[in-house]
């Protein structure tokens, strides 16, 4: 099945005490999904602002892709309702509480 192909990087820029740091990981994800297409659709959302949108987004897609490849792993198998339950509030097709 051929995905899409994402190179993610991350900067430590500093700490909480306001004290710089110069540490990155930067690694390669795939992912079924086109992320900056639903980056955009969370953008529209009430209440998400650019960078919330971009955060939330990423985090999320990034979690789900492991969790559909990893699926048998015993702490996935127990985050999966959950995890459905999250993605159907996402996609509106949930009720918020």
């Amino acid at each position: 099945m051929k995905q899409y192909q994402y190179r993610i990087t991350l900067e430590y820029l500093e700490d909480k005490q306001g004290n710089p740091k110069d540490e990155k990981i930067q690694f390669t994800a795939a992912n079924h999904d086109d992320i900056f297409k639903i980056i955009e659709l969370s953008k529209q959302r009430e209440g998400f602002t650019s960078d919330m949108a971009e955060q939330f987004t990423v985090g999320l897609k990034l979690m789900g892709e492991v969790m559909m490849v990893h699926r048998d792993l015993p702490l996935f198998r127990e985050i999966k309702p959950h995890f459905l339950e999250i993605m159907k509030l996402v996609k509106g097709k949930g009720k918020a509480e």
